[in-house]
């Protein structure tokens, strides 16, 4: 005897989706950007942050104000529920965008290329070398795109290194400030985004 199989069916209605939901960015995308902003002329990571404030400005139906201790992001007046969160979401795309990483084995290619140009610490072989390379770079892959090309770009040349190679904390030096802005905007707008649902 055969045992028949019952397809069960739910029933219950669904419910209206209301909760804001992060907004991703395809890889392809992520490449747009990054290429975007690494081109050959490369703008200091404090005026993209300028350029980043004044789009967050041009969303309609929020309001974007930034100083150096507060950041205030909120609806205008009269603005529905559902037109600002529709501004979150354009508002949280934008601010991803310009967290974008570059990959990390572009910046290790840009970081053997730049060992040419620079002394090595005394005693350091080959093999040490690479692995301080890898790991330098594995470090500098979680920073933006714009961010890393510009140490990579300006470091070189920083008279106060005498030709030395860069560490980890010279990079990071040239744009952690840009960072920590573009991190809180991004943390503003998440705790907005999870009040509003």
């Amino acid at each position: 005897m055969k045992k028949i199989k019952m397809n069960v069916v739910d029933i219950r209605p669904l419910e209206e989706v209301t909760k804001i939901s992060e907004p991703m960015i395809s890889p392809q995308e992520q490449f747009g950007i990054v290429k975007a902003m690494t081109e050959a002329f490369i703008r200091p990571p404090y005026e993209h942050d300028k350029i980043l404030k004044e789009k967050l400005k041009d969303i309609e139906n929020i309001s974007f104000m930034s100083t150096a201790n507060t950041i205030r992001f909120s609806a205008k007046d009269g603005v529905s529920t559902h037109d600002f969160k529709q501004a979150i979401i354009q508002a949280w795309r934008l601010v991803k965008t310009f967290l974008v990483p570059q990959r990390r084995e572009v910046i290790l290619t840009r970081l053997i290329d730049l060992q040419f140009l620079c002394k090595m610490p005394y005693g350091e072989t080959p093999p040490m070398r690479n692995m301080r390379l890898e790991q330098m770079s594995k470090s500098l892959a979680e920073y933006p795109a714009d961010c890393i090309e510009y140490a990579l770009k300006v470091l070189p040349i920083k008279e106060e290194l005498n030709g030395n190679f860069p560490y980890l904390v010279h990079f990071t030096k040239e744009f952690m400030p840009s960072v920590n802005f573009r991190r809180a905007v991004r943390n503003k707008i998440e705790q907005v985004a999870k009040s509003v649902d």
